[in-house]
């Protein structure tokens, strides 16, 4: 079952989008200004509309409890943040009738890098809360819903204008060279888009089937 909703949403998901920018809602430059532009609210749209013409249920940001809180010390002690969490809060949960079968995350430019752990980010001093890829497979891990199947959102162009957190990538992953200076096009997909395919890896390892779509310029 979840391979077939899997696949459709997924289809699906991909032909919205296409109508939305032929519709002039999306545009190529929302990748660069995408609070600007309402991107992650159209993200959401289209994969509750993906899911609603498969079939099934698609709520926006349902809250998931675990069975386990998430201690965000277990995952990196030095992290100052420390209360316990009960739950994650997803952007997309696809029900079949009253049953939980999957969700979808949407991730745009400012969260082009959070398939990193907390703990390669604390470890620099960057960030003192959950990076959303540890908060996504402690839900997958330990949620009271067992997951069916996982649908990531990534946007990552090839063009961008901008890096908006330069500098701290550059000390978490000093491998990145991005080109400097204003006029500089700067790929985002070139840099993340494997480690973006590595964490969709690491979800289908739990045993819960998983579509990674990356959305740049040449999508329709």
């Amino acid at each position: 079952m979840e391979s077939t909703y899997l696949k459709g949403i997924t289809n699906e998901f991909k032909s919205v989008y296409e109508k939305l920018k032929k519709e002039k809602l999306i545009k190529n430059e929302s990748l660069n200004r995408p609070a600007g532009n309402n991107l992650h609210s159209w993200l959401q749209y289209a994969l509750i509309m993906a899911g609603e013409r498969n079939g099934l249920r698609a709520v926006p940001e349902i809250k998931l409890y675990f069975k386990e809180d998430l201690n965000p010390k277990k995952i990196a002690p030095e992290i100052k943040k420390t209360e316990l969490r009960s739950f994650s809060r997803v952007d997309v949960a696809f029900y079949k009738n009253s049953e939980l079968v999957g969700i979808g995350e949407v991730h745009t430019i400012n969260d082009s890098n959070v398939f990193l752990s907390t703990r390669r980010f604390v470890e620099k001093g960057i960030l003192n809360f959950l990076s959303d890829r540890d908060v996504l497979m402690h839900t997958i891990q330990h949620g009271k819903n067992k997951l069916k199947f996982v649908i990531l959102v990534v946007t990552l162009p090839k063009r961008a204008s901008r890096v908006p957190w330069r500098k701290d990538m550059e000390q978490v992953m000093p491998e990145i060279e991005f080109p400097r200076g204003r006029k500089s096009n700067k790929d985002f997909y070139k840099v993340f888009n494997e480690g973006w395919r590595k964490l969709r890896d690491a979800v289908e390892e739990e045993n819960v089937a998983c579509s990674l779509v990356i959305i740049t310029e040449d999508m329709p």
